[in-house]
């Protein structure tokens, strides 16, 4: 019960890392980052605790591992990182705050730089996601139909803050051959011929390849134009193929594509009480001086909030706000503003209107949900409906109990 068990998977802000369960001894865990656009490396060690809620696991007192010490920002950032998670059928899936964006501190600006360029976060928060898959299966396999969303964003080869306006949040269905080709078709059903059909979508075409599975075990590569543009880690669940990838390529006049994309593998109806219930939900906090920028500026920590859903709406359960919504089942995104939710079985698209002044008067935005299973769901919620930008988010069936944070 108490041997090692390594997940590998995807940071939502970009790159990819390992938990060590059980590493460097029992009831231990080492977080080791890998492929990091933001110059984090190395590794740091914890202990593992229940906690109640959210997954129901921590790590804490964390400390630098000293055979693969992380840089010294990470190291003096300890205190303040946090991280939460629960794991089921093969996957881990929770969250992580405090990172510093250790390439930003570091790599001042490009030349060229105008003053109205993006700042970047100088603190990283997001969800994670991983799995325990040691071996890679059959690339044959993992072919089939997936919905899928993601969230990326474009940076200057070199530099370590988004271009401003370059965020790209996604919601559809792909495809894998049994060769290996790619194709994903946002805010629609799949088709060989697919075109994108809102402002700012692209259809992605690409070949999945075997990683080498000695440096990356487990874990499938995305090549577009003989360009490696992802890291693809696969999880079985009762019989079917669950994935996640990390996306980090080049694409094009000196830039980056960097973001991550959840990817399961259904494609039937939702019903419409699919998701009632109370949910506690997660995402990165934002900095409230910047959330009107593309992409939007993370304060480095998470934010929870409670939220009921029933009868096809969602309602806020904390006191504090009337921040509501009404939900579409089977649905993507509006292809614009005065078209109807795009038909899409398996997702959910919620309206949300911020009533916090009056009713009528609040700022609308749009939100598309992605089940996991029947206990949590990953979404990606509209931040500022006229900088068209998102946060990505996860939550957990909740029971009536209300937890506290652990301490870090």
């Amino acid at each position: 019960m108490n041997a090692p068990l390594a997940f590998r998977g995807t940071l939502s802000f970009g790159g990819t890392f390992v938990m060590v369960i059980n590493q460097p001894e029992a009831g231990k865990a080492t977080i080791r980052f890998e492929d990091s656009p933001f110059g984090l490396k190395g590794a740091i060690v914890g202990d593992v605790r229940k906690v109640s809620g959210r997954g129901g696991l921590a790590v804490t007192a964390l400390v630098s591992d000293g055979s693969d010490p992380p840089p010294e920002a990470v190291i003096e950032a300890l205190p303040r990182i946090g991280v939460r998670f629960g794991i089921g059928n093969g996957a881990l899936r929770g969250e992580i705050e405090g990172l510093p964006n250790v390439a930003l501190a570091q790599g001042g600006e490009p030349p060229g730089t105008v003053k109205t360029r993006h700042p970047g976060s100088a603190i990283l928060a997001g969800t994670i996601h991983a799995v325990a898959t040691e071996s890679a299966p059959p690339l044959a396999s993992i072919a089939g139909t997936y919905t899928y969303i993601s969230e990326t964003a474009r940076y200057p080869a070199r530099y370590f803050a988004p271009l401003p306006g370059s965020q790209s949040a996604q919601v559809g269905q792909l495809r894998i051959e049994s060769d290996g080709k790619f194709r994903a078709c946002p805010n629609q059903v799949y088709a060989e011929a697919c075109e994108p059909v809102r402002s700012g979508d692209a259809v992605m075409t690409a070949e999945v390849r075997l990683a080498d599975q000695t440096r990356h075990p487990g874990q499938f590569e995305v090549w577009s134009a003989d360009v490696l543009v992802g890291r693809l880690f696969a999880q079985e669940d009762m019989g079917k193929w669950n994935l996640r990838m990390a996306q980090q390529g080049g694409v094009g006049n000196d830039t980056v594509q960097i973001g991550s994309w959840i990817m399961q593998a259904t494609t039937q109806p939702l019903a419409a009480d699919a998701l009632d219930g109370k949910w506690r939900c997660i995402q990165p906090a934002l900095d409230l001086a910047a959330t009107a920028l593309n992409p939007p500026v993370s304060s480095g920590m998470i934010d929870e909030r409670d939220w009921i859903l029933k009868g096809g709406g969602i309602a806020s359960d904390d006191h504090g706000s009337l921040d509501s919504a009404r939900l579409t089942f089977n649905a993507g995104f509006a292809a614009d503003a005065n078209a109807k939710p795009a038909p899409l079985p398996g997702v959910v698209y919620a309206f949300r209107q911020d009533t916090q002044t009056r009713p009528g008067t609040g700022e609308e935005r749009e939100e598309v949900i992605l089940p996991l299973d029947d206990q949590s769901f990953a979404y990606l919620r509209e931040v500022d409906g006229k900088a068209e930008s998102t946060v990505a988010g996860l939550c957990y069936r909740r029971s009536d109990k209300r937890p506290g944070r652990p301490s870090h």
